[in-house]
C-alpha cells in the first residue's frame, strides 16, 4: 500500500491502488462544513471514502484548467491546485460510472454484508456481477483491500500460468514432428534447460533405481542403501503428484502399484523422475503399466550473504599424536617447517601428545621426547619470526591404554579407529590453550598439504557463520601395489588414489563456534570434557545423542547456527600412514580389516586397477605385457 500525502491547508488527501481490472481507483471521504464557499477550504480523508472512476479525476482537471484559480494556488503544486478546486465540481461523481468511448461499460459492485462473511473472494468470483464490475466499494476494512490483493494475484497468476500452457500446446502444434527440436528449442517443460551434454564417458549421468524406501547401486561402493528421510518424504510427494496427474488424464483407471521409480540429478536443469506404475483398466484381470517423467527444476539461485574474511588470519594446527605415532608425527612436522615456517606463513602449531594410563612422560623414556626435542630446536630457530611449535599433553583412561596392534589400525581410515569420539575429548582439552577467537584447524599425523589448502581454510571458515570440513585425496600405495608410479606431488587422478568422504578427521572452526556447539549438546548426554578424567565419561555416556561420532556429527547433532561446508580438497593429501607402514618392511598382504572397518577401510587400488591385476593373474600369457 502507498500512500501521498497532498496538503489541502489544514487536510490531506491520500491516493491508494485499489484491485480492479481496468480503472484506478481513488479513495476519498468529504466531510463538508455547513457554509462552505468559494474562499473556504474543505477535508478529504480516509474513512469510508467515495470511489472515483479515472475518467471523473481527468475532467475535474479539464474544468480546472479552464477556470479562474484562487491565486494561492498558483505557487502551489499542481496537485494541490486539483485538491482546491475539486469541490466544486463534486456533481460530476453523482454521475452514473460509464467510459467516455461508447460502447464500453463499467460496472461497480458492491460488498455488501453477506460478501463480507466469505473468507474467500473466490466465492464471489462466480457471481456474474463481480466478474464484469470494474470497482469494488466499499473498501472499509483493511481485511477487504487484503483478500482483493489476494484474489486478484491469485487470478492473475492462474492466467500467466494458461497464456504459458496455450504457449506450450502452440509450440508443439507448430513442431508437429516435422521439424527437429534443435531448430525450433523446444524443450520439456518450456523455461527449463535441457540436460548438460558430457564431456566424457565419465562424466556420464545415469539413472538410479530407486523404490520407497531405498536406491540401488547408489555409488560405487554399495549395492543398496536406505533413503534418507529428505529423499523420501520428496519421492512420496512426486508419487503423490503423478496419481493426481495420471487421476485426469486416465479417469478410467485405479492405481495399484509402483512398478519401477528411476532418479537422475543435472545440476543445470534438476532432478528428473522416471515413474512406471501398474494401474487397474476397465477389465480388472489384468494391470496396464503406464510411464510418466516428473522433473524438479532448479529453485531460484540465491546469494547468502556472509561476513568479510582475509587471508591473513593465523590458524592454530591442532595434530593429536598416539605413541604409535611419534614417527609419522616427526615427518609431519619436518613437512610443516618446509610448507609454514619456512615461508613465514601466519600459523602455530599445537601438538597434543596422548600418553598412555603408566607411560612416563619425563626423562629418556618419554616416548615424544624425539618429538619434543624436534619441537623445540625449530621454534628456537623461527623465533624472531614469530612461528614456534607448542604441546599438550593428555593421559588417556584405561580403556585406551592398552597395547597398540599397529597391523589393525594401518586400514583404517581414521586416525582414531573404532574411538572417533576421542577427538571432541583432545579438543576440549586443547582449546583452553588458544583462546576463543582463534581460527582451529585439527588435523592428523599422516596428512599433507599445500600453502592453498591453508588459504582455502581462512577463507571458507568464517566466525559465528560456516565450519570447514575439507575432503581430502586418498592416495594409493602404489609401491606396494604397483599399479602406478608412486610420487608426493601426482596429479589427482583415478589411478592415483580417492576422495574420502568418510574421512572427518580434518576439520577447521572457530574456537567460539565450537565451545557453543560444545555447551548446545552438555544436557542431552555428550559431557564436555575439562580434565584428563572426564575422557572416560564421554566414552562410556550411557544417552549421548545417537551419530555423533566425529566433531562433524557434533556441529550437525547441535543444529547450530553455523553453516558446514564439505568440499573436495586436492592440495590436502592422506596415505603417508600407509607408506610409511610399508617401508618399515610391514606386508599388507598379512593384514585382515577388522569386523568395524567395512565402511571405513582405506582403498588399496581402484576397480579397474584390481580388475587388471585379476585378468593378469589368471591369463598367464599376458603378464609380462
Amino acid at each position: 500500500m502507498v500512500s501521498i500525502d497532498v496538503k489541502f491547508k489544514c487536510s490531506s488527501l491520500v491516493a491508494l491502488p485499489v484491485s480492479c481490472r481496468s480503472a484506478a481507483c481513488l479513495c476519498l471521504n468529504m466531510r463538508r462544513p455547513s457554509a462552505l464557499s468559494r474562499n473556504h477550504y474543505f477535508v478529504i480523508g480516509l474513512l469510508l471514502g467515495l470511489v472515483l472512476s479515472c475518467y471523473i479525476p481527468q475532467d475535474i482537471w479539464e474544468l480546472v484548467q479552464q477556470e479562474e484559480c484562487p491565486q494561492e494556488a498558483a505557487e502551489n503544486l499542481l496537485i494541490e491546485r486539483f485538491g482546491q478546486d475539486v469541490e466544486p465540481h463534486l456533481n460530476l461523481i453523482n454521475k452514473p460510472l460509464a467510459a467516455k468511448k461508447p460502447g464500453i461499460k463499467q460496472y461497480s459492485y458492491s460488498l455488501n454484508r453477506h460478501a463480507r462473511n466469505n473468507k474467500d473472494f473466490s466465492v464471489l468470483a462466480k457471481e456474474q456481477a463481480f466478474q464484469n464490475a470494474t470497482t469494488v466499494y466499499p473498501v472499509a476494512v483493511p481485511e477487504d483491500f487484503y483478500r482483493l490483493h489476494a484474489y486478484f494475484s491469485k487470478h492473475h497468476l492462474e492466467m500467466v500460468q494458461q497464456r504459458g500452457y496455450a504457449l506450450e500446446h502452440k509450440s508443439y502444434r507448430i513442431a508437429n514432428g516435422s521439424i527437429s527440436n534443435n531448430i525450433l528449442e523446444i524443450r520439456w517443460p518450456l523455461g527449463v534447460p535441457p540436460a548438460s551434454a558430457p564431456e566424457t564417458r565419465h562424466d556420464i549421468l545415469t539413472w538410479q533405481l530407486i523404490n520407497g524406501t531405498h536406491s540401488f547401486l547408489p555409488n560405487a561402493e554399495h549395492v543398496v542403501a536406505p533413503l534418507s528421510r529428505i529423499d523420501a518424504l520428496d519421492f512420496e510427494k512426486v508419487l503423490e503428484i503423478a496419481l493426481q496427474y495420471a487421476a485426469q488424464k486416465h479417469p478410467k483407471l485405479q492405481y495399484h502399484s509402483l512398478h519401477t521409480a528411476y532418479r537422475k540429478f543435472d545440476s543445470t536443469r534438476g532432478m528428473d523422475y522416471q515413474l512406471h506404475l501398474n494401474f487397474h483398466g476397465p477389465a480388472q484381470n489384468r494391470l496396464l503399466l503406464k510411464s510418466f517423467e516428473v522433473i524438479k527444476p532448479l529453485g531460484r539461485v540465491e546469494v547468502v550473504p556472509s561476513p568479510y574474511v582475509t587471508e591473513s588470519t593465523r590458524i592454530a594446527i591442532l595434530v593429536p599424536t598416539f605413541e604409535h605415532q611419534v614417527l609419522d608425527s616427526i615427518e609431519f612436522v619436518e613437512q610443516y617447517e618446509r610448507t609454514c615456517m619456512h615461508n613465514q606463513d601466519n600459523t602455530f602449531l599445537l601438538l597434543i601428545f596422548l600418553y598412555r594410563l603408566n607411560s612416563p612422560s619425563k626423562g629418556e623414556e618419554d616416548p615424544f621426547k624425539s618429538l619434543k626435542t624436534l619441537a623445540l630446536d625449530l621454534s628456537s630457530k623461527y623465533k624472531t619470526d614469530g612461528s614456534r611449535i607448542a604441546w599438550v599433553s593428555v593421559r588417556l583412561p584405561e580403556q585406551l591404554s592398552a597395547d597398540v596392534d599397529v597391523d589393525k589400525l594401518v586400514l583404517h581410515n581414521s586416525m582414531y579407529a573404532s574411538q572417533q569420539l576421542l577427538s571432541l575429548a583432545v579438543t576440549d582439552l586443547a582449546l583452553p590453550k588458544i583462546g576463543l577467537e582463534s581460527l582451529v584447524l585439527i588435523g592428523t599425523p599422516g596428512m599433507s598439504f599445500k600453502t592453498d589448502f591453508l588459504n582455502r581454510v581462512r577463507m571458507n571458515t568464517i566466525q559465528g557463520f560456516q565450519v570447514y570440513a575439507p575432503i581430502g585425496f586418498q592416495m594409493y600405495p602404489c609401491r606396494w601395489a604397483h599399479f602406478c608410479k608412486e610420487c608426493e606431488t601426482c596429479d589427482v587422478s583415478q589411478s592415483t588414489g580417492y576422495f574420502d568422504r568418510r574421512n572427518h578427521d580434518v576439520i577447521a572452526f572457530y574456537s567460539r563456534d565450537y565451545v557453543q556447539a560444545r555447551k548446545l549438546l552438555d544436557p542431552q548426554g555428550l559431557p564436555i570434557v575439562r580434565s584428563d578424567l572426564d575422557i572416560e565419561l564421554l566414552l562410556t555416556a550411557p544417552q549421548r545423542p545417537s551419530g555423533v561420532k566425529s566433531i562433524l556429527d557434533m556441529f550437525v547433532a547441535a543444529q547450530h547456527n553455523v553453516h558446514i561446508l564439505r568440499g573436495a580438497e586436492p592440495n590436502l593429501r592422506f596415505g603417508l600412514a600407509v607408506r610409511n607402514y610399508i617401508e618399515r618392511a610391514g606386508d599388507l598382504q598379512e593384514l585382515q580389516p577388522p569386523e568395524e572397518c567395512e565402511d571405513q577401510c582405506i582403498h588399496l587400488a581402484s576397480r579397474k586397477q584390481i580388475g587388471d591385476a585379476i585378468i593378469r593373474y589368471e591369463d598367464r600369457t599376458i603378464v609380462h605385457k
